[in-house]
């Protein structure tokens, strides 16, 4: 029996590094699976000090001040060992669409019937 193997689908306009974003553009943030961790904890960090700023009855100016202190000094935004600068987008991750991580979602099988060219 022949294995056939399919063509790559470097040029489909849902191809990024190896995986293919076609879910994620079907239905944006669905899999919370493919959520980036990083962002993921940095959105409970900031949940837990809104609600810690509400029992304190701080102002919206104080709170800013605290939050944007405590994220430079105590919050690693990028501890991630995937984590590549993205040129174009200063301080995010190249692999980052979406607030999911690329990386997460399936790998291309190659040219399928949602090849689309770019």
């Amino acid at each position: 029996m022949v294995k056939l193997v399919r063509l790559p689908a470097t040029d489909c306009k849902y191809y990024f590094f190896g995986c293919c974003i076609y879910e994620e553009l079907l239905n944006p943030g669905y899999n919370r699976s493919w959520r980036c961790d990083i962002l993921s904890g940095l959105i409970h960090s900031y949940d837990h000090f809104l609600d810690q700023a509400e029992i304190f009855n701080l102002n919206g100016t104080k709170a800013k001040a605290i939050w944007k202190k405590r994220l430079s000094t105590r919050i690693p935004v990028w501890d991630c060992p995937d984590y590549r600068p993205d040129p174009e987008r200063e301080g995010e991750c190249i692999y980052l669409f979406h607030n999911q991580c690329i990386l997460k979602m399936p790998s291309c099988p190659g040219r399928c019937r949602l090849f689309t060219p770019a």
